[in-house]
């Protein structure tokens, strides 16, 4: 999950400075600490649902944009961002199927 966070973070921090705004009005705009912020947009942590709408809101985004990095890495994470967005529309059982075909990989 960690290279999630940092593609998450790197977005988040793109939007904010097409938007113009600096970190600290961010922080205002959303009432999330300064710090907070800080931490998101390197990838350290990564965004409680709250904060997604919060950053949606204030930046005048849906929150999917955040999750749009395809820009960012080339083909094998483009890959893996379709992955990612083809099991989101899996069904509960589709995605046990899918998690027992993976695990077979790491066993």
């Amino acid at each position: 999950m960690g290279k999630l966070k940092k593609l998450i973070g790197a977005r988040i921090k793109e939007i904010r400075t097409k938007k113009g705004l600096t970190q600290e009005q961010l922080s205002v705009k959303t009432n999330i600490a300064l710090s907070t912020i800080c931490r998101l947009e390197n990838g350290v942590n990564m965004p409680r649902e709250e904060n997604l709408e919060a950053l949606s809101e204030a930046l005048e985004v849906s929150i999917d944009s955040f999750f749009k990095f395809e820009h960012y890495e080339g083909d094998r994470n483009s890959r893996i961002i379709k992955i990612f967005d083809m099991i989101h529309k899996l069904n509960d059982e589709e995605i046990v199927i899918v998690q027992k075909i993976l695990n077979s990989f790491f066993a």
